[in-house]
């Protein structure tokens, strides 16, 4: 009896040994599955990650010669900006939104305006007709709306969420500024009586909004750039500049580039302005800003000089890099570490901030305009768009 009690003891040790080897095994397996899974997530993870990355600063692995020249179907007046790390091209009868990688047109769309003006800002792209009545926001891939107001258009500019300025003529007073959200709905309205609006500008995320207006007394030509919040919609400051036009407003948040004719000031937080140039002290021959919408600046000593330098501005107004050219320069176009100029049959790029020279080319034949994105620069020449290095 004792012996089959020993007997029965053993086996059941066996058996309860065998249990937790099985035991064991399984939990050995399923870690191995849940490794293997883990793993095959995080493959898929990275390369979707990897994916987006690319495509939402416009970096891309390689550009084909092959695919290059594209071949404009309308080259008339034709204008080059970037949209979304896209190059998008207006001509007097079309906008095209184009893949720098390979050349294919993503969208394209008449605008019917007899004088174009386009504006973009992140993936927004505005489209207005100068002097009449029409303008059109789009997307990379499709139209949001179009409207048509009452009175004649005299400037707009767009933010990254698709909010849109629009300043007109006006009955009641010399001109007026409206702010449509990206539904199309009026978020503010101002009528101008100081002068009539040369230009506009609004930051990326819609809540502020800067607008030159100009006027002319004791026969003093005067342009006054007014700084604002749309939620308050009446102006927070006002800075005057006589004898002279200002040729671009360009926000970084709640500071404010102020692009003269012969001058450059930042307005800081819409009510404190920085000199950078004073006012006749050089003359702007082009102008663009990178990819961390910083100035680039093109300039003379005086008009009709024969070279022009750079001046690579900070929004604190601090000059980072100045260098001289020896070109003529009628077209600059920047990213975040190189900028490139035009001259007549000559384009030259410098890294930055420091302005060393790393690349000239000889073109052959005048291009109207080029376009730096990353490390690759486009031109247009007569009726192609052309990549011109990578």
């Amino acid at each position: 009896m004792a012996t089959n009690e020993r007997e029965e003891w053993r086996l059941q040790k066996k058996a309860e040994k065998q249990a937790k080897i099985r035991n064991v095994l399984w939990v050995i397996l399923i870690l191995i599955m849940v490794v293997l899974l883990v793993m095959k997530i995080f493959e898929l993870d990275f390369s979707e990650i990897k994916t987006k990355l690319s495509g939402s600063t416009g970096i891309v692995d390689s550009v084909s010669d092959d695919n290059f020249p594209y071949t404009l179907t309308d080259s008339t007046s034709v204008q080059l900006y970037t949209i979304g790390g896209e190059i998008a091209v207006l001509s007097s009868s079309l906008v095209s939104v184009i893949d720098p990688t390979n050349a294919e047109t993503l969208y394209e769309f008449s605008h019917g305006y007899s004088t174009p003006i386009l504006k973009t800002s992140g993936s927004a792209l505005l489209t207005f007709d100068q002097g009449a009545y029409k303008f059109r926001l789009d997307g990379i891939s499709a139209n949001t709306y179009e409207n048509t107001v009452q009175n004649s258009i005299l400037c707009a500019d767009v933010a990254d969420n698709g909010t849109v300025v629009v300043a007109t003529t006006s009955n009641d007073a010399k001109s007026e500024i409206t702010v449509y959200s990206k539904s199309l709905q009026e978020k503010m309205v101002y009528s101008v009586s100081a002068g009539y609006v040369a230009s506009v500008a609004i930051s990326n995320n819609g809540k502020y909004i800067a607008f030159t207006a100009v006027n002319s007394e004791n026969a003093v030509f005067t342009s006054t750039v007014y700084t604002m919040a749309v939620h308050t919609g009446e102006p927070t400051a006002a800075f005057a500049y006589a004898g002279t036009s200002v040729i671009d407003l360009h926000f970084i948040n709640s500071d404010l580039y102020v692009v003269g004719e012969d001058f450059v000031s930042i307005i800081e937080s819409l009510d404190s302005e920085i000199v950078v140039f004073e006012q006749g002290s050089m003359v702007a021959d082009a102008y663009c800003y990178n990819t961390k919408d910083e100035l680039l600046l093109a300039y003379s000593a005086y008009s009709a000089a024969s070279d022009s330098s750079v001046a690579y501005i900070k929004k604190s107004g601090k000059i980072k890099s100045e260098f001289n050219t020896g070109l003529s320069v009628n077209s600059i176009s920047a990213s975040a570490s190189n900028v490139s100029v035009l001259a007549a049959d000559t384009v030259a790029t410098y890294s930055l901030p420091g302005g060393e020279i790393t690349a000239v080319t000889d073109l052959g034949e005048s291009y109207s305009s080029i376009l730096m994105l990353s490390s690759r620069l486009y031109g247009v020449h007569r009726s192609n768009l052309e990549l011109i290095t990578q």
